[in-house]
């Protein structure tokens, strides 16, 4: 048997590796999304575990951010470039910003949501409005 407790990328790479070993998996990731199971219900396979589905919340620690400060002018993200999930997590937590600023912009003219991405190499950053 085959525990894989940190990142998706580690039960990716054991479920590339067989097909008959049984892997267990523990993440934050969509198990479904990554392709290491055919749905939450029925896993199939020789693979199965929990996900804390950290992914979905990104969007709810948002609002409930906006809720908490509404005068805030920007919040800030920071993520680890090198995880699977970093891009579709910034994203929808990009979003989620945009669509809350948009909702406060009455209240607080300042805020706004733009994503800056960073290049953890060369440290040059692109903005996206």
């Amino acid at each position: 048997m085959i525990f894989c407790t940190s990142s998706v990328v580690s039960a990716v790479a054991a479920k590339s590796a067989t097909k008959t070993i049984p892997i267990v998996f523990a993440n934050g990731s969509d198990p479904v999304k990554y392709g290491l199971v055919e749905s939450l219900n029925r896993p199939g396979g020789n693979m199965t575990g929990v996900t804390f589905y950290n992914s979905g919340l990104g969007p709810k620690r948002i609002e409930l951010l906006r809720q908490l400060v509404p005068s805030a002018a920007a919040i800030g993200l920071l993520v680890n470039p090198n995880n699977p999930n970093a891009e579709d997590d910034g994203d929808e937590i990009t979003q989620a910003g945009r669509t809350s600023a948009s909702a406060s912009r009455s209240s607080t003219p300042a805020a706004t949501a733009r994503s800056t991405r960073c290049s953890p190499i060369s440290g040059t950053a692109a903005s996206t409005p």
